[in-house]
């Protein structure tokens, strides 16, 4: 809001200041009121038209909507959010004497303890856990996560036996430091487990995350009424509840006792999400429409980077005379001074080696419009509606890879990838069997055509087969042959037979391997 109360104060300065200002208004024991005032000292509004500012598509006049740009919705989105958060917005100006906009909002007091952020660990190895779910095969894959973490894990069919093992394990003084809970369990749920668990002083300390197949309203409450630490709804990626466990161990690293959680303290999706790193590159995105602008700001954001949003090119400079951004995203039709002209402002007063990547962003994709952002001084050019592939393009070209690419998933030794397996097959257990079934007679049978091609030194039949072996390997999360059938696809187009035997006994071998842990982890192959 404070971006959008600048942003429209910018269109009334001329050749004015603002000033941003934060201070305490009304504090009790539990919540404070903060107001916020942006005031410049530019052209100042009219009293008819400050009756109208805040209702939407609404500026100063005909002609300011022509030189200003904008849609007139960005006060009167921010009146909504501040009304949302218990507060009021307003404005107070004058003609020929600047004008200060202004907004209250009301903040939880947070517990002294939050100062003190929890150390944040990096390893699971040798955490304690109890797994509970009446479903046996997905105790089997959540066993078989945990052993590639090098978490303890032991197994419980029921509440009534995770109770039984928790009690047991306390009484020996090796309580369990987590619990993951199943939501849909016969006699007793997630819900009523969590709760006896939080009741039981031998076993409150022991940290509780829920899985449920889905949310519903009044969850969130009765989870932290009930002293879950984190509550996931399914499906649930693998390197989600890494993290989610990761969090959970972090926030008791240290405490003595287990705290209640809280509304901040909660461990989801949502917050898992927001807890992401963030890249320390600054991005400036210049876009007069608001809608556009919310979009590219969401994607940018997914992307796991933060930006700033002006309205025009003139606003572009001023905010690039401010901070040194590391990459400008430029619309090339703005009001008042549109993308070309901008760029060329920016070119004209950059001082070497400084060299700020601008991009174009741009509505049409005509013959000759790349040439003339180049000519112009931009870097590289995106049409819209601006898709994700694209922009992670231009990022990973200007910024070096994303935070989401970067973030490299848990180390697992294991030869099968089971997100990417559910993903491929589904999660009905007679779905995944009949397909899992196919996927092992089809490579058995590809695995006997690759020694024959062999025998015959026909090395195009050894290269087409393994690569399709790979890829089909690789769609279904069979990680462990991915590799080997790669390497034989290689070697064969190289026509070199004998690095082709050895790789092709390597690929049996990871078959075969591939096939006992199946076996001793999914389920009984046929």
């Amino acid at each position: 809001m404070l971006t959008n109360l600048t942003g429209n104060a910018l269109k009334f300065t001329e050749q004015g200041e603002v000033v941003v200002t934060a201070e305490k208004e009304i504090e009790n024991d539990s919540t404070v009121m903060i107001r916020f005032s942006v005031k410049d000292t530019g052209i100042g509004i009219s009293e008819e038209t400050q009756k109208k500012l805040f209702q939407a598509f609404t500026q100063a006049d005909g002609s300011t909507t022509r030189k200003y740009g904008g849609t007139g919705l960005g006060l009167s989105i921010s009146k909504q959010l501040v009304e949302l958060m218990g507060g009021q917005i307003g404005v107070i100006s004058r003609p020929g004497q600047g004008s200060t906009f202004w907004f209250t909002a009301s903040f939880d007091k947070q517990p002294a303890a939050a100062d003190e952020p929890s150390p944040q660990l990096e390893s699971l190895e040798n955490v304690r856990v109890l797994i509970v779910d009446d479903n046996a095969s997905n105790r089997r894959i959540l066993s078989h996560q945990r052993n590639s973490w090098g978490m303890v894990h032991d197994e419980a069919e029921s509440g009534l036996r995770a109770l039984e093992l928790m009690k047991a394990a306390a009484a020996q003084g090796r309580n369990y430091d987590l619990a993951i809970l199943d939501f849909l369990m016969p006699g007793m749920d997630g819900f009523e487990l969590a709760e006896a668990i939080n009741a039981d002083s031998d076993i409150s300390r022991v940290r509780t995350v829920l899985l449920t197949p889905a949310g519903e309203r009044g969850d969130g409450v009765r989870s932290r009424n009930a002293g879950i630490s984190a509550y996931l709804s399914k499906p649930v990626r693998q390197s989600q509840l890494f993290d989610c466990l990761i969090s959970v161990m972090s926030k008791s690293a240290g405490q003595e006792e287990p705290t209640r959680p809280t509304s901040s303290s909660l461990v989801t999706k949502h917050t898992l999400h927001e807890a992401k790193n963030i890249s320390p590159k600054l991005i400036l995105l210049a876009e007069d429409n608001i809608v556009n602008q919310k979009v590219a700001t969401r994607q940018l954001q997914k992307l796991g980077y933060r930006c700033d949003a002006v309205a025009n090119g003139r606003e572009a400079i001023e905010a690039l005379s401010r901070i040194p951004y590391d990459l400008v995203l430029m619309d090339c039709q703005m009001p008042e001074m549109d993308g070309y002209e901008a760029t060329g402002e920016i070119r004209r007063t950059e001082v070497e080696p400084r060299h700020t990547p601008i991009v174009a962003m741009t509505a049409h994709a005509l013959e000759g419009d790349r040439e003339k952002c180049i000519a112009a001084g931009m870097d590289d050019y995106i049409t819209k509606p601006v898709r994700l592939k694209e922009l992670t393009r231009v990022l990973k070209a200007f910024l070096g890879s994303t935070i989401e690419e970067n973030r490299a998933p848990p180390i697992d030794a294991s030869p099968v990838d089971f997100d990417r397996m559910h993903g491929a097959m589904g999660d009905e257990p007679t779905e995944l069997s009949k397909t899992l079934n196919l996927y092992m007679e089809t490579m058995s049978e590809n695995l006997g055509q690759l020694a024959a091609a062999l025998a015959l030194g026909d090395c195009n039949e050894i290269e087409s087969i393994a690569h399709s072996c790979a890829g089909t390997s690789a769609v279904c999360g069979m990680t462990g042959v991915v590799d080997p059938f790669r390497e034989l696809e290689v070697v064969a187009r190289e026509g070199n037979l004998t690095k082709a035997s050895r790789a092709l006994a390597q690929a049996k071998q990871e078959f075969e391997r591939l096939q006992t842990f199946l076996n001793e982890q999914v389920r009984q192959i046929d």
